[in-house]
Protein backbone atom coordinates (compact mmCIF):
# COMPACT_ATOMS: atom_id res chain seq x y z
CA UNK A 1 0.00 0.00 0.00
CA UNK A 2 2.90 2.56 1.27
CA UNK A 3 4.05 1.42 -2.62
CA UNK A 4 1.26 2.41 -4.69
CA UNK A 5 0.75 5.73 -3.16
CA UNK A 6 3.69 6.31 -0.63
CA UNK A 7 3.14 10.35 -0.68
CA UNK A 8 -0.64 10.18 0.68
CA UNK A 9 0.66 7.79 3.54
CA UNK A 10 3.30 9.71 4.44
CA UNK A 11 1.50 12.86 4.78
CA UNK A 12 -1.78 10.75 6.76
CA UNK A 13 1.42 9.20 9.02
CA UNK A 14 2.69 13.29 9.99
CA UNK A 15 -0.83 14.60 10.63
CA UNK A 16 -1.50 11.65 12.81
CA UNK A 17 2.07 11.88 14.84
CA UNK A 18 2.11 15.79 15.11
CA UNK A 19 -1.80 16.21 15.87
CA UNK A 20 -0.67 13.69 18.63
CA UNK A 21 2.11 15.57 20.26
CA UNK A 22 -0.46 18.69 19.96
CA UNK A 23 -3.26 17.21 21.97
CA UNK A 24 -1.08 15.70 24.61
CA UNK A 25 0.94 18.94 24.58
CA UNK A 26 -1.33 22.03 24.97
CA UNK A 27 1.64 24.49 24.93
CA UNK A 28 3.06 22.87 21.66
CA UNK A 29 -0.58 23.34 20.08
CA UNK A 30 -1.24 26.81 21.11
CA UNK A 31 3.04 27.75 19.84
CA UNK A 32 2.27 25.97 16.86
CA UNK A 33 -1.54 26.42 15.60
CA UNK A 34 -2.65 29.15 13.27
CA UNK A 35 -2.77 33.04 13.86
CA UNK A 36 -3.50 36.13 12.23
CA UNK A 37 -1.83 38.41 14.57
CA UNK A 38 0.94 36.14 15.02
CA UNK A 39 1.74 35.45 11.35
CA UNK A 40 0.90 39.42 10.29
CA UNK A 41 2.79 41.24 13.13
CA UNK A 42 5.28 38.81 14.25
CA UNK A 43 6.33 37.10 10.59
CA UNK A 44 5.87 33.51 12.66
CA UNK A 45 5.21 32.33 9.15
CA UNK A 46 6.07 28.38 9.96
CA UNK A 47 2.32 28.78 11.47
CA UNK A 48 1.44 28.54 7.70
CA UNK A 49 2.80 25.10 7.74
CA UNK A 50 1.89 23.63 11.43
CA UNK A 51 -0.96 24.41 11.84
CA UNK A 52 -2.34 22.51 8.78
CA UNK A 53 -0.97 19.39 10.48
CA UNK A 54 -2.91 19.90 14.04
CA UNK A 55 -6.24 18.47 14.94
CA UNK A 56 -8.90 19.43 17.70
CA UNK A 57 -9.59 15.71 18.44
CA UNK A 58 -8.76 12.32 17.25
CA UNK A 59 -12.54 12.34 15.76
CA UNK A 60 -11.77 15.27 13.48
CA UNK A 61 -8.37 13.41 12.87
CA UNK A 62 -9.79 10.89 11.36
CA UNK A 63 -12.65 12.01 9.10
CA UNK A 64 -9.54 14.21 7.84
CA UNK A 65 -7.60 11.47 7.53
CA UNK A 66 -9.96 9.13 6.24
CA UNK A 67 -10.72 12.08 3.44
CA UNK A 68 -7.29 12.12 2.61
CA UNK A 69 -6.73 8.49 2.43
CA UNK A 70 -9.58 8.12 -0.61
CA UNK A 71 -9.40 11.22 -2.24
CA UNK A 72 -5.67 11.85 -1.89
CA UNK A 73 -4.72 8.26 -2.98
CA UNK A 74 -6.55 8.52 -5.78
CA UNK A 75 -5.27 11.64 -7.43
CA UNK A 76 -1.94 10.24 -6.48
CA UNK A 77 -2.41 7.22 -8.64
CA UNK A 78 -3.62 9.53 -11.47
CA UNK A 79 -0.71 12.05 -11.09
CA UNK A 80 1.81 8.84 -11.57
CA UNK A 81 0.13 7.71 -14.44
CA UNK A 82 -0.08 11.31 -16.13
CA UNK A 83 3.65 11.96 -14.89
CA UNK A 84 5.50 9.05 -13.72
CA UNK A 85 7.84 9.42 -10.83
CA UNK A 86 7.33 13.38 -10.91
CA UNK A 87 3.46 12.52 -10.09
CA UNK A 88 4.11 12.54 -6.33
CA UNK A 89 5.81 16.24 -7.04
CA UNK A 90 2.94 17.01 -9.03
CA UNK A 91 0.72 16.13 -6.26
CA UNK A 92 2.52 17.63 -3.48
CA UNK A 93 2.70 20.59 -5.16
CA UNK A 94 -1.78 20.29 -5.23
CA UNK A 95 -1.53 19.61 -1.18
CA UNK A 96 0.67 21.91 -0.38
CA UNK A 97 -0.41 24.92 -2.66
CA UNK A 98 -4.02 24.39 -1.74
CA UNK A 99 -2.48 24.23 2.02
CA UNK A 100 -1.30 27.92 1.43
CA UNK A 101 -4.24 28.90 -0.56
CA UNK A 102 -6.33 28.56 2.45
CA UNK A 103 -4.36 30.18 4.86
CA UNK A 104 -4.28 33.19 2.32
CA UNK A 105 -7.89 33.81 2.22
CA UNK A 106 -7.92 33.34 5.99
CA UNK A 107 -5.51 36.32 6.13
CA UNK A 108 -7.13 38.52 3.47
CA UNK A 109 -10.42 37.95 5.25
CA UNK A 110 -9.70 38.33 8.58
CA UNK A 111 -7.03 40.84 8.41
CA UNK A 112 -8.34 43.25 11.23
CA UNK A 113 -9.36 39.80 12.83
CA UNK A 114 -5.77 39.27 14.76
CA UNK A 115 -7.01 36.72 17.42
CA UNK A 116 -8.59 34.79 14.43
CA UNK A 117 -6.93 31.04 15.22
CA UNK A 118 -7.16 27.57 13.58
CA UNK A 119 -5.71 24.44 12.46
CA UNK A 120 -6.41 21.32 10.46
CA UNK A 121 -5.97 19.65 7.20
CA UNK A 122 -9.20 20.41 5.68
CA UNK A 123 -7.84 23.45 2.94
CA UNK A 124 -5.46 20.97 1.60
CA UNK A 125 -8.05 18.49 1.62
CA UNK A 126 -10.28 20.59 -0.32
CA UNK A 127 -7.66 21.36 -2.69
CA UNK A 128 -7.32 17.35 -3.78
CA UNK A 129 -11.08 16.92 -3.49
CA UNK A 130 -11.55 19.91 -6.12
CA UNK A 131 -8.34 18.91 -8.22
CA UNK A 132 -10.12 15.44 -9.34
CA UNK A 133 -13.42 17.85 -10.42
CA UNK A 134 -11.17 18.99 -12.55
CA UNK A 135 -10.20 15.43 -14.08
CA UNK A 136 -13.09 13.56 -13.41
CA UNK A 137 -16.30 15.51 -12.82
CA UNK A 138 -18.29 12.81 -13.83
CA UNK A 139 -16.92 10.39 -10.90
CA UNK A 140 -19.29 9.41 -8.02
CA UNK A 141 -18.38 10.36 -4.31
CA UNK A 142 -20.64 9.24 -1.45
CA UNK A 143 -21.78 12.38 0.51
CA UNK A 144 -21.76 11.46 4.53
CA UNK A 145 -20.84 8.01 3.34
CA UNK A 146 -23.92 6.94 2.41
CA UNK A 147 -25.24 8.94 -0.75
CA UNK A 148 -23.61 9.00 -4.09
CA UNK A 149 -23.27 11.84 -6.04
CA UNK A 150 -21.15 13.24 -9.31
CA UNK A 151 -18.13 14.96 -8.72
CA UNK A 152 -19.65 17.95 -10.33
CA UNK A 153 -22.65 18.75 -8.47
CA UNK A 154 -21.03 17.86 -5.10
CA UNK A 155 -18.46 21.01 -6.06
CA UNK A 156 -21.26 23.43 -6.80
CA UNK A 157 -23.15 22.45 -3.86
CA UNK A 158 -19.91 22.84 -1.93
CA UNK A 159 -18.88 25.99 -2.82
CA UNK A 160 -22.43 27.72 -2.35
CA UNK A 161 -22.50 25.90 1.50
CA UNK A 162 -19.44 27.41 1.72
CA UNK A 163 -19.57 30.89 0.93
CA UNK A 164 -22.65 31.06 2.69
CA UNK A 165 -20.66 29.68 5.31
CA UNK A 166 -18.04 32.63 5.05
CA UNK A 167 -20.66 35.15 4.82
CA UNK A 168 -22.98 33.70 7.95
CA UNK A 169 -20.81 32.33 9.93
CA UNK A 170 -23.92 29.96 11.20
CA UNK A 171 -21.45 26.81 12.22
CA UNK A 172 -18.08 27.00 13.96
CA UNK A 173 -16.58 25.58 10.34
CA UNK A 174 -13.59 27.83 9.45
CA UNK A 175 -15.09 27.76 6.02
CA UNK A 176 -12.80 30.43 4.43
CA UNK A 177 -9.47 28.10 4.87
CA UNK A 178 -11.66 25.38 2.69
CA UNK A 179 -12.78 27.51 0.18
CA UNK A 180 -9.23 29.00 -0.74
CA UNK A 181 -8.10 25.47 -0.48
CA UNK A 182 -10.95 24.55 -3.04
CA UNK A 183 -9.59 27.56 -5.28
CA UNK A 184 -6.01 27.07 -5.47
CA UNK A 185 -6.87 23.02 -5.48
CA UNK A 186 -8.96 23.80 -8.62
CA UNK A 187 -6.21 26.24 -10.13
CA UNK A 188 -3.45 24.08 -9.54
CA UNK A 189 -5.40 20.79 -10.97
CA UNK A 190 -6.07 23.07 -14.12
CA UNK A 191 -2.54 23.31 -14.81
CA UNK A 192 -1.61 19.98 -14.02
CA UNK A 193 -3.79 18.26 -15.90
CA UNK A 194 -4.66 21.10 -18.77
CA UNK A 195 -6.28 18.42 -21.02
CA UNK A 196 -8.98 17.50 -19.25
CA UNK A 197 -9.43 21.28 -17.62
CA UNK A 198 -10.27 22.82 -21.09
CA UNK A 199 -12.60 20.11 -21.66
CA UNK A 200 -14.20 20.66 -18.49
CA UNK A 201 -13.59 24.34 -19.02
CA UNK A 202 -17.22 25.51 -18.46
CA UNK A 203 -17.64 23.56 -15.51
CA UNK A 204 -14.38 24.94 -13.77
CA UNK A 205 -15.52 28.53 -14.91
CA UNK A 206 -18.64 28.29 -13.07
CA UNK A 207 -17.29 27.63 -10.08
CA UNK A 208 -14.17 29.86 -10.31
CA UNK A 209 -15.63 33.16 -11.29
CA UNK A 210 -18.36 33.78 -9.07
CA UNK A 211 -16.65 32.63 -6.40
CA UNK A 212 -13.41 34.56 -6.61
CA UNK A 213 -16.63 37.65 -7.46
CA UNK A 214 -17.97 37.42 -4.45
CA UNK A 215 -15.11 36.93 -2.08
CA UNK A 216 -13.91 40.21 -3.64
CA UNK A 217 -16.71 42.18 -2.93
CA UNK A 218 -16.34 40.42 0.65
CA UNK A 219 -12.99 41.36 0.54
CA UNK A 220 -13.86 44.75 0.24
CA UNK A 221 -17.12 45.05 1.78
CA UNK A 222 -16.94 42.59 4.64
CA UNK A 223 -21.32 44.08 5.74
CA UNK A 224 -21.93 43.07 1.85
CA UNK A 225 -25.16 39.93 2.51
CA UNK A 226 -24.71 40.76 6.74
CA UNK A 227 -28.50 42.52 5.98
CA UNK A 228 -29.44 43.18 2.42
CA UNK A 229 -32.25 45.57 2.57
CA UNK A 230 -29.69 48.26 4.80
CA UNK A 231 -27.35 47.12 2.14
CA UNK A 232 -29.42 48.17 -0.38
CA UNK A 233 -30.02 51.48 1.30
CA UNK A 234 -26.35 52.12 2.47
CA UNK A 235 -25.61 51.76 -1.24
CA UNK A 236 -28.81 53.28 -3.39
CA UNK A 237 -30.39 55.29 -0.85
CA UNK A 238 -30.49 56.76 2.18
CA UNK A 239 -30.27 54.58 5.63
CA UNK A 240 -32.51 54.69 8.21
CA UNK A 241 -28.92 55.25 10.89
CA UNK A 242 -27.29 58.56 10.44
CA UNK A 243 -23.59 57.42 9.16
CA UNK A 244 -20.83 59.34 10.47
CA UNK A 245 -18.44 57.43 9.11
CA UNK A 246 -16.31 54.00 8.89
CA UNK A 247 -13.05 53.29 10.36
CA UNK A 248 -10.94 50.18 9.80
CA UNK A 249 -9.47 49.13 12.58
CA UNK A 250 -6.38 47.06 12.35
CA UNK A 251 -5.77 44.78 15.70
CA UNK A 252 -2.86 45.41 17.99
CA UNK A 253 -0.26 42.58 18.07
CA UNK A 254 -0.82 40.12 21.26
CA UNK A 255 2.36 38.56 23.16
CA UNK A 256 -0.30 35.83 24.49
CA UNK A 257 0.21 33.16 21.82
CA UNK A 258 -3.49 31.79 22.56
CA UNK A 259 -6.19 33.78 23.58
CA UNK A 260 -9.27 34.75 21.27
CA UNK A 261 -11.88 32.68 19.33
CA UNK A 262 -9.94 29.54 18.03
CA UNK A 263 -11.28 27.64 15.27
CA UNK A 264 -9.39 24.08 15.26
CA UNK A 265 -10.49 22.01 12.46
CA UNK A 266 -13.22 24.34 12.18
CA UNK A 267 -14.51 24.21 15.95
CA UNK A 268 -13.93 26.45 18.43
CA UNK A 269 -11.99 25.72 21.30
CA UNK A 270 -13.29 26.52 24.74
CA UNK A 271 -9.88 28.52 25.63
CA UNK A 272 -9.72 27.98 29.92
CA UNK A 273 -9.93 24.51 28.98
CA UNK A 274 -6.89 24.39 27.00
CA UNK A 275 -5.25 27.27 29.53
CA UNK A 276 -6.15 25.10 32.49
CA UNK A 277 -4.43 21.73 31.03
CA UNK A 278 -1.27 23.36 30.13
CA UNK A 279 -1.15 24.40 34.00
CA UNK A 280 -2.19 21.34 35.15
CA UNK A 281 0.95 19.71 33.10
CA UNK A 282 3.54 22.44 34.50
CA UNK A 283 2.07 21.67 38.21
CA UNK A 284 2.06 18.25 37.97
CA UNK A 285 5.84 18.14 36.80
CA UNK A 286 6.82 20.61 39.93
CA UNK A 287 5.06 17.92 42.12
CA UNK A 288 6.69 15.29 40.98
CA UNK A 289 10.56 16.90 39.74
CA UNK A 290 10.56 20.28 41.52
CA UNK A 291 10.27 23.86 40.78
CA UNK A 292 13.88 23.83 39.67
CA UNK A 293 12.88 21.61 36.63
CA UNK A 294 10.85 24.07 34.90
CA UNK A 295 13.43 26.41 32.39
CA UNK A 296 13.10 29.77 33.08
CA UNK A 297 10.41 30.10 30.06
CA UNK A 298 8.00 27.86 31.93
CA UNK A 299 8.21 30.26 35.08
CA UNK A 300 7.22 32.59 33.34
CA UNK A 301 4.49 30.89 31.35
CA UNK A 302 3.48 29.81 34.62
CA UNK A 303 3.29 32.69 36.28
CA UNK A 304 1.43 34.08 33.27
CA UNK A 305 -1.51 31.09 33.44
CA UNK A 306 -1.84 31.71 37.16
CA UNK A 307 -2.48 35.02 36.35
CA UNK A 308 -4.95 34.60 33.34
CA UNK A 309 -6.78 31.72 34.91
CA UNK A 310 -7.29 33.77 38.09
CA UNK A 311 -9.45 36.60 36.16
CA UNK A 312 -13.61 36.20 37.00
CA UNK A 313 -13.96 36.90 33.08
CA UNK A 314 -15.26 34.76 30.22
CA UNK A 315 -12.43 33.28 29.06
CA UNK A 316 -14.05 31.37 25.80
CA UNK A 317 -12.77 34.09 23.88
CA UNK A 318 -15.58 35.78 22.71
CA UNK A 319 -18.84 34.98 20.50
CA UNK A 320 -18.44 31.78 18.75
CA UNK A 321 -18.62 31.66 15.06
CA UNK A 322 -22.24 31.32 14.35
CA UNK A 323 -22.89 30.36 17.98
CA UNK A 324 -25.04 33.90 17.98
Amino acid sequence: MIKDFPITIILLIVNVIFSYQGLSKPALMSRYLFRVDRVLHYKEYERLITSAFLHVDWGHLMINMMSLYFMGSVLEGIYIEMYGSLGMLVYLAVYFGSMFGGKALVLLLHRNNGEYSAVGASGAIAGVVFALVVIAPSATVLLFMVIPMPFWLYAIAYTAYTLFGIRTKFTRVGHEAHMGGALLGLLLGSLFAWEAALQHWMLISGLAVPTVLVLYVLYNDPTFGANPLEWLKSRFGRSSQPNHGTQTRTSAPSNNPFEGPAKHEGLEVNRRAVLQKELDTLLDRISKKGYHSLSSQEKTRLDWLGKELGRNTDMSGGRAPGGG
